[in-house]
This record gives C-alpha cells, structure tokens and sequence, in this order.
C-alpha cells in the first residue's frame, strides 16, 4: 500500500469484528457501526454507511505507529480505501483536508500542523507535490514548486501585507541561493 496510506478492511483481512448496521438481503446496506481487528491485530473502528457491503461514507477511527496513537479520517471511502473529498486527524495534532486516492493525499489539499504553520497546494501519492503555499504563524507565506514532499526551484517569501520579503532557490530540498529584499 505504500506510505501515508490507510485502508479499510475487505471481509478476508478481518480476524475478528463486531458489526451493529442496517442491512439488505443480509448485506451491510444503511447506517452502521464496526468493529474490527485486522489479521496482525490491528484495530478499526467505522462509524459509515454502507452500500452493498460496503463503506461509502464516514468516519474510520483506528491506532497507528509505536505508541498505537489514535488517528481519525471523516470522509469518503471507495473498494475499502479513503477516497473522493475528506480529512485525516494524526496524533500529533497534524490535520490534513482535501482529495484522497487510494488511501493517500492526492492533487489539492491542506495540512495543517501542530504549531499553526499550514500547507494548501497540489499532493501526489500522499506528498506535496506541485505549486503549493506555505503559512508561517508570524504571517509569512511562501510559494514554490514541491517534489515529493521537498521544497524544488525558485520559492518566493512574502510578508503579510503581501510584499516580496526573499526570493529562495532549492535544490532537491536544500537551499542553494537567497536573495533578501
């Protein structure tokens, strides 16, 4: 599935679960709530409607990482992943909003970050990935070009009041040149 990625469970992967819905010839169709833990263990909690057996729409709560920190996604689901428009709540206070494909972060969204800086611009495959803003808490936004999660080209620092403050060029992440005005 690759990183950043999050999947909801098809009937196979699930080793136990307990399951309070609505239903049509026996099928999960309507509102509902599971509970399931996958083949390693793993955690899930959906509160969705289903459609034929499957989540369309709602809210997946489960445990990820070392600490087994809880993480929220509200959205839209599509063959057992997150899919269509929604939001991802990590542990660390770290939100992202926008278009997910296949379990990722996918063309336009927003991340929001634990000490108020922000990101809004293009994502690939869980990464920014394209023209993107960053807002810093003081104010301060820059523009420029992301691949695969790191800074690329020519990046412009503006201050608040929109005024070109350092013109940035970057080089697979690191900076190559500044020029302060």
């Amino acid at each position: 599935m690759g990183r950043n990625a999050t999947r909801l469970l098809p009937n196979n992967q699930q080793n136990q679960a307990t399951f309070y819905c609505q239903t049509l010839n026996q099928v999960p169709d309507g509102f509902g709530v599971l509970f399931c833990l996958d083949n390693n263990g793993k955690s899930y909690f959906y509160e969705c409607y289903w459609e034929n057996g499957r989540p369309i729409k709602g809210k997946l709560s489960t445990l990820e990482g070392p600490n087994n920190d809880l993480v929220v996604f509200k959205g839209e689901f599509k063959n057992f992943q997150l899919s269509g428009l929604g939001s991802k709540k990590l542990h660390n206070q770290r939100v992202y909003e926008g278009i997910w494909k296949k379990g990722k972060y996918h063309q336009y969204g927003i991340c929001y970050y634990p000490g108020g800086q922000r990101y809004e611009g293009e994502m690939l495959n869980g990464q920014r990935h394209g023209e993107g803003y960053y807002y810093y808490i003081n104010g301060l936004y820059e523009f420029g070009i992301y691949q695969r999660d790191r800074e690329e080209g020519i990046h412009h620092l503006y201050s608040a009041r929109h005024r070109l403050q350092q013109t940035t060029k970057y080089a697979r992440g690191q900076v190559v040149r500044i020029i302060r005005y």
